[in-house]
């Protein structure tokens, strides 16, 4: 049963879609929904929302009251993935736009990174995993599903984010390899 949690094993299997240096020391967020799989199912996205106010009962107010899969939930798939990493997500989680001033600017989206994009009636917010020339790969919830996407880069991006206190990665952008999603 997938617990959010990546051990050494999957960490290693991880480590060979993303080459050194190691998922779990640049951003082991990154794995978490790898290692989650989720659907869009009631019962599993509830309980996300309950994981993190245990997690950080002061957020109660701005998602405990997450109770139906109908209501969008890329910005509590990403708060969930922090939280299970012990990093305290943005203070109002389900608002895709509020993750836009969370944590620390990048000028560049690197493995991990929040990009949040806006759009009609809100906005998006996913985790950057690659790009190619003309896509970026992102992973978080996109078509109800937790799966990695492409994004075209002439779509604005407004905001990168990095956590607040996690050291910024030494490497860059990591393009895709040929064939890879």
């Amino acid at each position: 049963m997938p617990d959010g949690v990546v051990d050494k094993l999957t960490a290693a299997e991880l480590d060979k879609i993303f080459p050194p240096p190691s998922v779990l020391k640049v951003a082991p967020w990154l794995s978490t929904p790898c290692a989650h799989h989720l659907n869009e199912r009631g019962p599993v996205l509830e309980g996300d929302a309950h994981e993190i106010v245990r997690r950080y009962p002061e957020l109660k107010g701005n998602v405990g009251w997450y109770n139906h899969d109908s209501i969008p939930w890329c910005g509590l798939g990403i708060g969930y993935v922090f939280a299970m990493n012990g990093i305290k997500p943005a203070s109002a989680p389900l608002s895709a736009l509020a993750w836009a001033t969370w944590g620390q600017r990048l000028k560049a989206p690197t493995p991990g990174a929040v990009m949040v994009y806006s759009r009609t009636g809100g906005g998006h917010v996913t985790l950057y995993e690659s790009e190619d020339a003309n896509y970026y790969r992102r992973g978080g919830n996109q078509s109800d599903s937790v799966n990695v996407s492409k994004i075209p880069k002439s779509r604005p991006i407004k905001a990168i984010r990095w956590p607040a206190g996690v050291p910024l990665p030494t490497t860059g952008r990591k393009m895709a390899r040929p064939g890879r999603r």
